[in-house]
């Protein structure tokens, strides 16, 4: 399903995108920061590429992954973020093949609800009895 997008909702998303808080914080964090945190940077080339494509929403290219994740590099990415005032994103991340899976659900009816886990049988699994987190759909 695509969903078209009048000018005037584009230009509020652009809007957003560059208002004062979001193009303060970056701006300062690009000047004087000598140090940012790897979390800030990833919300910087965020901010940056969105603003210089003039997408029509907060892309997110490339999310903190792996050993990042565990090592608070994500929880710094969204407090630059909530500092800037950004308040909603699209991840785009193409590293694997979420992005083409997740929409392929789509197109045949599945709606995206949110997050969940799910608990694995030690019968199945070896390591034993844990839960895996995962994206929930409804069909």
């Amino acid at each position: 399903m695509k969903i078209n997008i009048t000018d005037e909702i584009r230009q509020e998303i652009l809007d957003t995108l560059n208002r004062d808080t979001a193009k303060e914080y970056f701006e300062k964090l690009r000047d004087t920061e000598k140090n940012p945190t790897r979390g800030q940077v990833y919300a910087y080339r965020s901010w940056e590429q969105s603003t210089e494509d003039r997408a029509d929403m907060f892309e997110v290219r490339a999310l903190p992954w792996g050993s990042q994740i565990k090592d608070g590099v994500m929880k710094e990415f969204v407090a630059a973020l909530t500092a800037a005032d950004i308040d909603e994103i699209i991840v785009t991340d193409q590293s694997t093949a979420l992005m083409e899976s997740v929409h392929a659900l789509v197109a045949e009816g599945a709606y995206l609800e949110g997050v969940g886990t799910v608990t694995r049988d030690p019968l199945h699994d070896p390591s034993g009895r844990r839960e895996v987190k995962g994206l929930v759909f409804r069909f």
